[in-house]
């Protein structure tokens, strides 16, 4: 199974992906690697440093941002600063679910364009 932790060199994905769109250029590059099922989503590693905030941690939604941060050697996104210091500040932070609409809406047109994108290229996303 394969994870950015794997694969996380742009060249890699350049020399074996060839051109073409995300959809294709991804699942191409782990089709010829010989991996047949994999969680990575359809994007590239970073190549620069970047950061940015928002209110947004995954399916939860706050109402004070936090910082966030992806180094390409690192080849992950990670929460570089967070609005609360203390477990006393955190019990004043109001964190509200997505509703299952919103989450409906959001992922399961990507999940499903992920599937089909690794699909043409006979591997598995899980």
């Amino acid at each position: 199974m394969a994870t950015w932790d794997l694969i996380n060199d742009v060249d890699i994905y350049r020399s074996l992906g060839g051109t073409g769109s995300i959809e294709e250029i991804v699942p191409r590059t782990f089709s010829k690697l010989g991996i047949d099922a994999t969680r990575t989503g359809l994007g590239l590693p970073p190549t620069e440093t970047r950061i940015w905030r928002s209110n947004r941690v995954g399916f939860l939604i706050c109402d004070k941002e936090f910082t966030f941060k992806t180094v390409p050697k690192e080849g992950t996104t990670w929460i570089a600063e967070r609005p609360f210091k203390t477990l006393e500040d955190l019990y004043e932070i109001n964190l509200e679910p997505l509703s299952e609409s919103e989450i409906l809406e959001n992922f399961i047109p990507q999940i499903e364009k992920t599937v089909e994108a690794y699909k043409k290229f006979g591997v598995v996303y899980i």
